[in-house]
């Protein structure tokens, strides 16, 4: 029987399995969040990000924005990967968040997804396109019961409004924390944000 080389199986299984993966980036490479993104304090064991917007649903977490400016601590953070041969199928990044449209999140440290990192500075979006015009409760979904809504959003918070329904909008937004929660709140509790100025 013929021993396996690990020299020549590295190369056939990045070619295989890492298609499509975004370069390795060096110590001190700035790099833009390029998707909303889990900032994670451990290194997740998985080859995939969690989506924010589910695993965050009326709960706090730490997610940085879009167009938040980082700089990477690490470029062989996948080295702590167990088989070295095969440690460059590891997706994560250490950083710090540098800048980010969320000023509590400023040296924040943690792992983001390679997919989710682009190499140098690009303009950030808007974090929000609307505000509460009144208290309203977050609730996990557009059909949930009062009874399951139980955090209360104050009047004047500044949310980002993703889809609207006939009667709930669906929103996120960060507390002065820094943190991060996704949720639905009554349309008439927007003061804009669903194509049009709501009364």
């Amino acid at each position: 029987m013929t021993p396996r080389n690990p020299t020549l199986l590295a190369p056939l299984l990045a070619a295989g399995l890492c298609t499509g993966c975004a370069g390795k980036l060096t110590p001190g490479t700035t790099a833009t969040v390029t998707a909303l993104s889990v900032l994670e304090q451990a290194q997740p064991g998985g080859p995939k990000p969690a989506d924010p917007r589910r695993t965050f649903r009326t709960r706090a977490g730490r997610v940085v924005p879009t167009g938040s400016q980082v700089t990477v601590l690490d470029e062989d953070a996948h080295a702590v990967s167990s088989g070295a041969p095969l440690a460059f199928l590891n997706r994560w990044h250490y950083v710090e968040v540098a800048r980010s449209t969320v000023p509590a999140q400023s040296t924040w440290k943690g792992w983001l997804h390679r997919s989710a990192l682009e190499q140098g500075e690009r303009p950030a979006p808007a974090p929000v396109n609307a505000a509460l015009s009144r208290a309203a409760k977050l609730c996990p979904d557009s059909f949930s019961m009062p009874i399951q809504c139980l955090q209360t959003i104050p009047a004047k918070t500044p949310v980002h409004v993703i889809n609207c329904g006939p009667d709930k909008a669906m929103v996120e937004l960060w507390n002065a924390d820094g943190l991060y929660m996704a949720g639905f709140v009554g349309r008439n509790a927007l003061d804009a944000g669903c194509g049009e100025v709501i009364r």
